[in-house]
């Protein structure tokens, strides 16, 4: 009887044992599942992680230089897909805006410009298809407008001269072609999205395309917007805030083409940082309103300095046939001896030689994009500023190559520095030389 109740207990403690080991392994085989799969999600994260994103930058440089980061962005990094520069007070949100629906062909062609990506040295085949895909997108006329008002508030760019395009498509970037679009097709919703994008972005270029298109489409009545923008960013760039090393010069051309004299101080203002820039823009304001402010920064060296980058004397010689006090203010320097002997050859330069101009994006033809003899291009390093110059031109009227010689032969009166003398010489000589026969 106690060997039957000894064998009972063993087979029961044995089954024991064996659901003990059964329910081991099962925990075992779960724990190392779900080990598994935590393993192969923490994985995924971290190939997630470690994907490129977009991060915002500061200024528009070459392609592979970083500017500083910030909410308030702008072209030209390393990648192709950039933010453009907001005005104080706006940030890139981050969050996508509502989609817009769009036709099939719509959503196809913005596509390929929106996500143009050259995949190394852009082929002018590549080029000639993202034109072709402008023309196109234009083509589809007041139906592409939403699609492209959405992507203009994604606050996103594709800066084409930074990865060797720009100059094949014609565009800078992908948001001032689009602007090109936009202007192609016209009508009422286009000049809401214009007005909109002028009331954020602090992009030189963007804001004087801006008011090339809202001018041509609407003539007048948006130039205070533009200025009132110009003003801004010029401000903004001036204390150094996201613009970096951006060129200023379109915001120049702007308050030159559509400025008055409640613009001189704000010129003024921007002489020691920009002063090549304010000194033409100062100069070809309309009806003459910024020639006061040119004559006080030659006549009182505190504003205009005396250094050999002070070019403002022959700027004043540029203008004097059209301006005579231009002409009268050089005079009276010349009488007081208050004209250094380097400054002589600028202002020859200024009577008879090259002539010197803004790069304005507010026209229709850039001059400096077709070759032509005699014309040069600069560039300043202190505040990236880019201008060209034409030769003295040889269809003058005969009356101003006469008011010319006038103001050559006052000068030499006025004066008897050697240098001069000799500078002014060859300037009467050159206008002579153009002068009609009678």
């Amino acid at each position: 009887m106690t060997n039957r109740n000894t064998t009972a207990v063993e087979q029961r403690q044995n089954r024991s044992g064996i659901f003990v080991a059964i329910f081991a392994v099962v925990l075992l085989g779960t724990v190392l599942i779900g080990f598994a799969i935590q393993r192969r999600q923490a994985s995924k994260t971290v190939t997630a992680s470690s994907m490129p994103q977009a991060v915002p930058k500061a200024a528009k440089h070459s392609a592979g230089q970083a500017g500083a980061g910030s909410a308030k962005t702008g072209r030209g990094t390393g990648s192709s897909e950039t933010y453009p520069p907001l005005k104080p007070g706006l940030a890139a949100s981050g969050a996508s805006p509502q989609a817009v629906a769009a036709s099939p062909v719509v959503q196809k062609l913005l596509t390929g410009i929106t996500q143009f990506n050259s995949g190394g040295a852009v082929t002018q085949q590549r080029a000639e298809e993202l034109k072709r895909s402008f023309k196109q997108l234009a083509e589809q006329g007041a139906a592409a407008v939403p699609a492209i008002r959405e992507y203009f508030e994604r606050l996103q760019d594709i800066d084409l001269d930074a990865i060797g395009a720009g100059k094949l498509v014609g565009y800078s970037s992908v948001r001032i072609g689009l602007l090109d679009t936009l202007a192609q097709i016209g009508g009422t919703e286009v000049l809401g999205v214009f007005q909109q994008t002028l009331q954020t972005t602090a992009d030189p270029a963007e804001i004087a395309v801006l008011a090339r298109h809202l001018d041509s489409l609407a003539p007048g009545q948006y130039r205070e917007e533009a200025l009132n923008a110009a003003r801004e960013a010029l401000a903004q760039a001036a204390t150094g805030q996201q613009l970096g090393t951006r060129d200023v010069g379109p915001l120049f051309s702007v308050l030159q083409t559509y400025g008055n004299g409640s613009i001189v101080s704000d010129l003024e203002k921007a002489l020691p940082q920009w002063g090549f820039y304010a000194t033409l823009a100062l100069a070809g304001l309309p009806d003459g309103a910024g020639i006061p402010a040119l004559i006080r920064t030659v006549e009182n060296p505190e504003i205009g300095g005396t250094g050999r980058d002070n070019f403002r004397l022959q700027i004043l010689a540029q203008i004097a046939a059209q301006y005579p006090e231009a002409g009268t203010a050089l005079i009276d320097q010349a009488r007081l001896n208050q004209i250094p002997d380097w400054a002589w050859r600028r202002i020859a330069t200024g009577l008879a030689g090259d002539q010197y101009q803004l790069t304005n994006p507010l026209q229709v033809t850039d001059p400096t994009a077709v070759s032509k003899p005699g014309l040069k291009t600069y560039h300043i390093e202190k505040g990236n500023q880019n201008f060209f110059s034409t030769p003295f031109s040889e269809t003058s009227s005969g009356e101003q190559l006469s008011q010319r010689l006038a103001l050559i032969d006052r000068l030499l009166a006025a004066t008897s520095s050697p240098a001069a003398r000799d500078a002014l010489q060859g300037a009467r000589a050159t206008v002579l030389g153009r002068t009609p026969s009678p």
